[in-house]
């Protein structure tokens, strides 16, 4: 017999789009989603997603933010640019 209990959800009631996150965090959006894609949902990051498969932006819970945080103070240990562009072929 199927038992009759719900799974257990998430209780996310509220998250913050990545353009509300940089502006949190006085950093730009491209940043925000580039730290984004070093998390998993475990983290607190989860992909809103828009009408097309390029229509998507990252969003965040309040540990989410705060994981973002702790990776841009990392990479900011590494003396790395964090604004910087690749350069072109």
């Amino acid at each position: 017999m199927r038992s009759l209990r719900r799974p257990e959800l998430a209780r996310v009631r509220v998250v913050h789009t990545a353009a509300a996150v940089a502006v949190q965090l006085g950093v730009s959006e491209d940043l925000v989603r580039l730290m984004a894609e070093e998390l998993s949902d475990e983290d607190g990051c989860i992909l809103v997603l828009g009408i097309t498969d390029e229509d998507w932006t990252p969003a965040f819970t309040d540990q989410g933010i705060d994981a973002v945080r702790e990776l841009i103070a990392e990479f900011s240990q590494l003396d790395l640019s964090l604004n910087a562009t690749c350069p072109r072929p």
